[in-house]
């Protein structure tokens, strides 16, 4: 998943607009080098996607399915660009649920944002650096999928799945700083289990839509899930 430049500058925009004393601190000393560090990622992936080639009818004719471990191999027979459309949408729902919800601690808005942006920013750009091995996507087994799909650049970038990662990195970023300051209430459990889950469903949609293995996946909800529970941690405010 390609991070949109557009909801990086709508919270940029929204970090300005809001000031306040946190309760998660973005002055702590973790900030030295977790800021620098996502930038360094962000800027690396651009670099990474720069070199993205497609395949060739005669790649396409050298793919066997049966080479493709058992557990990943369904995958080569989905294809659906309403479901495909659809993991868009999930995703998107994902990145802006915390910009509203979060909205009810405005005193703390500005440096939650900032932590959020951070979330983002190592999530999205991190499966780059994977994909740019060329794992390719089970689309290009699938024989009833159009021929020009099956060739897009983007055939090579199945591992691991950013959509995923995403997803479940704002869920469970969500979910842990609600929990924080409204703890063990119904509605933080119920952000945990939404947090999960939209992560767990925009995946599926990705396998089932032919754009990811079931193991780019997994891989995807595990990076997502150590992200979104690792910067809220890293930027605890001490309390003595």
């Amino acid at each position: 998943m390609r991070f949109s430049l557009a909801t990086v500058s709508c919270l940029l925009y929204s970090v300005s607009c809001l000031q306040g004393q946190a309760r998660f601190s973005l002055s702590s000393s973790p900030d030295s080098w977790v800021a620098p560090l996502t930038v360094a990622i962000s800027a690396g992936a651009l670099i990474v996607d720069r070199d993205t080639v497609g395949l060739t009818m005669e790649d396409l004719a050298a793919l066997d399915r049966e080479h493709v471990p058992a557990f990943d191999r369904p995958a080569t027979y989905f294809w659906s660009p309403e479901v495909r459309t659809a993991s868009h949408i999930s995703a998107g729902i994902a990145v802006i649920a915390p910009i509203l919800i979060l909205t009810e601690f405005r005193s703390d808005y500005r440096d939650l944002m900032g932590m959020y942006l951070e979330t983002l920013l190592l999530s999205g750009p991190l499966p780059s650096y994977t994909k740019a091995l060329g794992r390719i996507r089970p689309l290009a087994y699938n024989e009833l999928a159009p021929l020009d799909e099956r060739m897009r650049p983007e055939m090579t970038r199945s591992f691991f799945s950013g959509h995923t990662s995403v997803s479940t990195a704002a869920g469970v970023f969500l979910a842990t700083v609600y929990d924080a300051y409204r703890p063990g209430t119904g509605t933080a459990k119920a952000l945990w289990v939404g947090g999960l889950g939209i992560g767990i469903v925009t995946g599926s949609l990705r396998v089932f839509s032919g754009m990811h293995f079931p193991s780019d996946v997994v891989t995807g909800f595990v990076v997502g899930a150590a992200v979104g529970c690792a910067v809220p941690e890293l930027h605890k405010r001490k309390t003595s």
